[in-house]
């Protein structure tokens, strides 16, 4: 996950491979990278709200179930 300006009104957030985040546009600073381990189902679909590419985002977090 990418994070920006956290809490203000032009906060950005994305999730996604390196390769996708890269390719974001996260704005003016403050920036935070967010690594992701194992996931409860519920994190799952609340991060993947704000998934770069939903279908990405799927096939990479199959392995995780309810």
């Amino acid at each position: 996950m990418g994070v920006a300006r956290l809490g203000y009104d032009d906060e950005v957030i994305r999730a996604g491979t390196l390769e996708e985040l890269v390719k974001e546009d996260f704005g003016e600073p403050l920036h935070c990278m967010v690594l992701i381990g194992d996931m409860h189902f519920v994190e799952k679909e609340v991060v993947g709200g704000s998934a770069v590419d939903d279908k990405s985002w799927q096939e990479h977090t199959k392995h995780v179930k309810e």
